[in-house]
């Protein structure tokens, strides 16, 4: 996406969502984040305010189903301080403008003094952002074994028939509209050090602790030799099991998940990069 062209088109509205209170100045400066041909990401700044910009490709089929993805999202926690607040948006030009969170990116900030409590932190916002998501729940019957058979880049590297017992054992009965997207330059930090979420084009019904599973892989790919205190404090901070199973099946649960399928082989990376196009 050219960034002059979608300004001319759009940023007039830009302005006024981030000035509905007082009268705009007249001196804009705009910071390109990411730039790609589906999306812009840009930090707009006035001398006394700055948004966060996330703009779609309005054009394909795919590009509305993102932002239809990003703003369902957004609109059910945008009175929570899981997200940042919305200043404006529009479904049909595909944009949201959100305030800025000077704090910066999770992965500018963490390291292997401070994971265990930023697992912590992750665990609690997951479990936050499920009850809100609650009200979209669909029921459902399977079980964790076969639910992750489904995944062909875990089961590949994670041999689920040596746990086929314990995982046919843990039920799952509800699904829920999941992250799905849990690195840690989907999180910013706060002034005041909490977490606040962005990036909600992947969201997905997935079952009950699927966010927590996948943060959980992320924290040990990046932090191995953590994975015993990061997993305790990951599950500490959600504060339950699931829907349908206890907190220590879950910790095992969450274990078994990150710690099988944290890495990937060189050879199985192609498919798996193939495959993760259309999950």
């Amino acid at each position: 996406m050219d960034v002059e062209a979608w300004l001319n088109s759009n940023g007039q509205n830009i302005v006024d969502a981030m000035y509905l209170d007082i009268e705009a100045p007249e001196d804009f400066h705009v910071n390109t984040l990411v730039r790609r041909h589906d999306r812009l990401v840009l930090r707009v700044s006035s001398r006394d305010r700055s948004a966060l910009v996330k703009a779609f490709n309005s054009s394909p089929k795919a590009g509305k189903n993102r932002i239809n993805q990003e703003l369902m999202v957004q609109l059910v926690l945008k009175d929570t301080d899981l997200i940042p607040k919305i200043q404006g948006y529009s479904q049909q030009d595909s944009w949201v403008v959100s305030e800025w969170i000077s704090g910066g990116m999770l992965k500018q900030h963490i390291n292997a003094e401070n994971a265990q409590e930023y697992a912590r932190q992750l665990g609690k916002w997951c479990a936050e952002y499920t009850v809100k998501m609650d009200e979209h729940a669909v029921a459902t019957s399977s079980d964790w074994f076969s639910y992750l058979q489904l995944y062909k880049r875990y089961s590949k590297r994670l041999t689920f028939s040596d746990y086929e017992k314990f995982l046919s054992k843990l039920p799952i009965n509800k699904r829920v509209i999941a992250k799905n997207d849990p690195f840690f330059n989907n999180f910013l930090v706060s002034k005041d050090g909490q977490l606040v979420g962005i990036d909600f084009e992947k969201a997905q019904l997935k079952p009950v602790g699927w966010d927590v599973l996948l943060t959980a892989r992320v924290f040990v790919r990046k932090f191995p030799h953590l994975m015993i205190d990061i997993t305790d404090a990951l599950i500490d901070g959600w504060g339950q099991g699931t829907d349908c199973i206890d907190q220590s099946a879950f910790l095992e649960l969450t274990r078994l998940f990150a710690a099988s399928s944290a890495f990937v082989l060189e050879e199985e990376y192609a498919v798996s990069k193939a495959e993760r196009k259309n999950d």
